[in-house]
């Protein structure tokens, strides 16, 4: 059993919804898996579209929330079950819409009461969101797979929690380089986000765009074949129009391996391989740092600043030469140097 996040922090239109319910329906369509969607956005109702089309009746009855016969399903109505302490795992299903019987199931996320001002809303999704963490932990006692559409409106604090749980993270990142840099100086920032159980996937991937998977994976100097979600016209309408199901069985029956549905198909078993594939927790040593204290010394005088300074910038220039990074050519330098004095400003060391 598995937790899978579905995430970005960069506000980039990478399509982590979409990339979430594609995962996650070719799981429960070919792999035969009992699966749980979770979303944890605020008034959003991307998957929703997906999957079902909420009834005039259902709507009028949610809106009404307050009346004896209001319904609550998803988070909302599961987190006052968690909150009163009598939640089992089995008892999840009863708050989901059930897509296929024993295979797919989706965990609505918190939409707006319109009774409610905007900030009240506000309040009850970050009261309510705080239980994620909780739920998640039952519902991987019950699924074979959790998959968690991480709502950048999430408290940086629970997203940081759910990250943490999680067997596997999936950062969706754009086909562009200021992406990666965000991504880039995430892992510096954050070390959740440097473990190794997480993995930087490239959505609405274009194969026409010169920031191929190639160049792409040198500049982010990884070892391994990046993981890409091609961008899918047919996929992104259907999510309009509570096609996806039906177009995943039209995709699955394409054998051309030159018709781009086809690439967009295998591409996503490769996801679907990696999200089931457990991520230890591993010391990966990428090399040593050998530091001369005389020369640090020698070298703080000579450059007029404290022989701290000096030793710090011995170790941030030490370790970017380990991650690869160098200075000869004026391109790399160019590259190189912001990064080191980006670490000594955070660290509040200057000349």
């Amino acid at each position: 059993m598995s937790i899978v996040t579905f995430w970005n922090a960069d506000r980039e239109q990478s399509g982590v919804s979409i990339s979430t319910v594609a995962v996650a329906t070719k799981m429960a369509i070919e792999r035969n898996l009992k699966v749980l969607i979770v979303s944890a956005a605020y008034n959003d109702s991307t998957i929703k579209n997906c999957f079902w089309k909420e009834n005039a009746v259902r709507k009028q009855i949610m809106a009404d929330r307050s009346s004896s016969i209001a319904i609550e399903n998803g988070v909302e109505g599961l987190s006052r079950l968690i909150a009163s302490n009598k939640i089992e795992p089995e008892n999840i299903t009863d708050y989901t819409h059930v897509i296929f019987k024993d295979t797919l199931e989706v965990l609505d996320g918190y939409m707006e009461n319109p009774t409610k001002t905007k900030e009240e809303n506000l309040r009850d999704y970050k009261t309510i969101s705080a239980v994620y963490p909780a739920i998640l932990n039952v519902a991987n006692q019950y699924y074979d797979m959790v998959l968690v559409d991480l709502s950048r409106e999430l408290d940086e604090g629970v997203r940081n929690e759910i990250l943490k749980i999680a067997t596997i993270n999936l950062y969706i990142a754009g086909q562009k380089l200021r992406s990666l840099d965000y991504y880039i100086q995430l892992k510096m920032d954050n070390p959740i986000v440097a473990e190794p159980k997480n993995i930087i996937v490239i959505g609405k991937y274009s194969h026409y765009s010169k920031y191929n998977k190639s160049n792409l994976q040198k500049y982010l100097r990884e070892k391994k074949e990046l993981s890409v979600i091609p961008f899918n016209i047919l996929l992104y309408e259907a999510a309009e129009e509570v096609g996806v199901v039906d177009l995943f069985y039209r995709l699955s029956k394409i054998k051309d391996t030159t018709d781009s549905n086809y690439i967009f198909m295998k591409e996503l078993d490769k996801l679907v391989e990696e999200s089931q594939t457990k991520k230890e927790i591993v010391e990966d040593v990428l090399g040593d740092i050998m530091i001369s204290i005389p020369r640090v010394i020698e070298q703080a005088n000579e450059y007029g600043h404290s022989v701290e300074r000096e030793l710090a910038y011995m170790v941030v220039h030490g370790f970017y030469h380990v991650m690869g990074y160098d200075h000869i050519k004026e391109e790399d330098k160019a590259i190189m140097r912001p990064k080191e004095e980006y670490v000594l400003n955070k660290l509040n060391i200057t000349r």
